[in-house]
């Protein structure tokens, strides 16, 4: 700044000894060219600090930029593998049928059975259910009603079951176990959810207070 402020100066004097000749006007310019090299050194270290500067700079903006090419097909691989195997999650869970119930089932079942209005009574039960993909099941249940077996050894029965394609499903059961005042058997009907890719049910009776939660054997 100091050395170009200086040659303004001289060219504003020397413009007006043009008269002179050029001899004379090349003469006044390196003079004062060479009154202002001491001036120089500090400012050529100062362009020397600031070229370094600028090198380093524009070294780490290179590698930054290196980094963020390779790093990028990575982060898209990452994103397509996550939102895949979300998408095959959900696809799993979504596409049930009555084929997703296939095979023995263990169960074990309790809560309050409500005869009539007012009357309740502590309901446990266990037992094996065998669904065959097609809407068929039995199943084998050991039943206590308020402390008292029902019948010793195991109980045979029968249903039908429905699995829709959001995993929910209806299943209607005839029991022994099951039956009116005039011996005639009262279906037991069954709202469930199937979860874990079929491996587990979840269901409620109707007219009661009694869950059952269904593990596949294997």
């Amino acid at each position: 700044m100091v050395l170009g402020t200086r040659l303004r100066i001289a060219i504003r004097r020397t413009s007006n000894q043009l008269d002179l000749g050029l001899p004379f006007l090349i003469f006044n310019l390196r003079a004062q060219v060479n009154y202002a090299r001491p001036c120089s050194k500090q400012s050529a270290g100062k362009t020397k600090q600031l070229t370094s500067d600028l090198k380093e700079v524009y070294m780490t903006n290179k590698l930054l930029s290196k980094v963020s090419m390779l790093a990028m097909p990575m982060m898209i691989a990452s994103c397509l593998l996550a939102s895949s195997a979300t998408a095959m999650a959900q696809s799993n869970f979504r596409h049930c049928s009555d084929r997703t119930l296939s095979g023995d089932y263990g169960y074990a079942a309790e809560g309050l059975l409500l005869p009539a209005p007012g009357v309740s009574l502590q309901f446990r039960s266990v037992g094996l259910t065998t669904f065959d993909g097609k809407g068929n099941l039995s199943w084998l249940e050991s039943t206590v009603i308020d402390g008292k077996l029902l019948e010793p050894g195991w109980t045979k029965a029968t249903g039908t079951y429905t699995v829709n394609s959001d995993c929910t499903g209806t299943a209607v059961v005839f029991t022994p176990n099951s039956v009116d005042p005039s011996g005639n058997l009262v279906p037991l009907n069954l709202a469930f959810l199937v979860v874990k890719q079929g491996r587990e049910v979840h269901s409620v009776l109707g007219a009661h207070a009694i869950s059952t939660t269904f593990y596949k054997v294997e």
